[in-house]
């Protein structure tokens, strides 16, 4: 081969390999561009409904002391007192003898009933229910009751804390 043919060879290849790694480094700038800007926008952000489900309260469960207390304060739910109605985001504390006006249970339950808890969901108030849970002196869930009449449910559903 001569040096002529060479020098083009070289050249060639020169280029061949420079034009690759220069469109790989284009590529990469303006990927880095695009999840800055995606970050930047929150475009990456997890969704919130997969994070938020309610979490449902269970006959037989026991919560530790002053659970929903707490949670219902934090999710800021309004005090109410027996008697007043609940509008969605209330809560009421019930006596054993105001919740029997309200609720019927098994005379097994009855007998251990301590309190009941009622509150009203806000996260969509056209369709939640009024929620009733009935615990016993330990804290245990005895039953829960939701609806307008009262009615025995599975679970109460309650809000997630966003």
């Amino acid at each position: 081969m001569t040096p002529r043919l060479l020098k083009r060879a070289a050249l060639f290849s020169g280029l061949a390999a420079t034009l690759p790694i220069l469109a790989l480094s284009v590529w990469l700038t303006r990927l880095d561009a695009q999840i800055a800007e995606r970050f930047a926008g929150k475009r990456f952000a997890p969704p919130v409904e997969f994070f938020s489900a309610p979490e449902v309260i269970r006959a037989g469960s026991l919560p530790p002391m002053g659970y929903f207390e707490s949670v219902l304060n934090r999710t800021r739910f309004r005090s109410r007192q027996f008697g007043q109605g609940l509008q969605p985001g209330d809560v009421s504390a019930w006596s054993a003898v105001d919740c029997r006006t309200v609720i019927s249970l098994a005379p097994d339950l009855d007998a251990r009933l301590a309190k009941c808890l009622a509150y009203k969901n806000s996260a969509r108030p056209a369709t939640e229910p009024t929620q009733i849970i009935a615990f016993d002196a330990d804290g245990r869930v005895l039953a829960t009751f939701s609806g307008t009449p009262t009615a025995p449910s599975p679970g109460a559903r309650l809000e997630p804390e966003l």
